[in-house]
């Protein structure tokens, strides 16, 4: 596995635990404020420049940020 010691353009803030750019996220809480459904699945089509969180987008194009505690990665299907 590639760190930030072996790769200089990667920035800590850059990493996550369990979300990728792509993968889809079902929102399981609201720690942070967002306005999803608990149990709608989106899709994460950024990175905060400020924080942990991850931008996500959800099937009627409506965009919030999640952070990692807040949502778990499933199989995209017909999303």
């Amino acid at each position: 596995m590639m760190n930030i010691a072996d790769n200089p353009h990667l920035h800590k803030a850059d990493v996550s635990r369990s979300f990728a750019f792509g993968e889809c996220v079902k929102v399981l809480h609201c720690f942070h404020g967002h306005e999803f459904e608990i149990g709608e699945i989106v899709c994460i089509v950024g990175k905060s420049d400020y924080d942990d969180a991850w931008l996500c987008r959800n099937a009627k194009g409506v965009e919030w940020y999640l952070h990692d505690e807040e949502g778990e990665v499933v199989n995209c299907g017909s999303f």
